[in-house]
């Protein structure tokens, strides 16, 4: 060290900084203010993977939340796992039943498709381009970012667009 009586030690505690940092096999110390700036990327990225970790339950509301259960025990499938038959036997007991659909069925179900997309194609290019994304499993961000609308008018326009699906469909319920 030195003679100096302005040098500052940053290697030995003070009042005005109580906290440290390890740095390259060293303890220096330093301010709150110092610590947080330092350690805030460290923790947003730590919180991030945790997150990513995580599967999305329903919130009651109509929207997504994060599981806050134990992963392990987690009756849910985080999105892009893969679901297996075996899996579902050996935890719920589950079998698929045989869901071979009749000739009339089909017939039912065909019609219904022919009458939604006749329904879709009466709509405006916009409206048409929303839902046919929506239909692809497009989210609502790339959907805005791919009209030019926000995301929180392409939200209220598929409600609409739905509502009125539902109406000229109705008969098909």
């Amino acid at each position: 060290m030195t003679n100096n009586e302005n040098f500052t030690d940053y290697e030995v505690p003070s009042t005005d900084r109580p906290y440290y940092l390890d740095i390259d096999g060293k303890r220096i110390y330093v301010t709150e203010e110092v610590y947080r700036s330092y350690k805030q990327p460290i923790w947003a990225e730590k919180k991030r993977k945790e997150r990513e970790r995580r599967c999305q339950v329903s919130n009651g509301k109509g929207g997504l939340k994060r599981c806050e259960d134990d992963c392990s025990m987690c009756p849910y499938f985080k999105s892009g796992s893969n679901l297996s038959l075996d899996r579902l036997y050996e935890d719920y007991e589950y079998e698929v039943a045989d869901k071979s659909d009749s000739i009339i069925d089909s017939h039912i179900e065909e019609e219904f498709n022919q009458k939604m997309m006749e329904a879709v194609n009466e709509l405006g290019p916009i409206d048409q381009q929303i839902i046919r994304s929506f239909m692809d499993g497009v989210s609502e961000r790339e959907i805005a970012r791919d009209t030019g609308l926000s995301q929180k008018a392409v939200n209220k326009r598929k409600k609409k667009l739905f509502n009125e699906l539902r109406e000229k469909l109705e008969k098909y319920r």
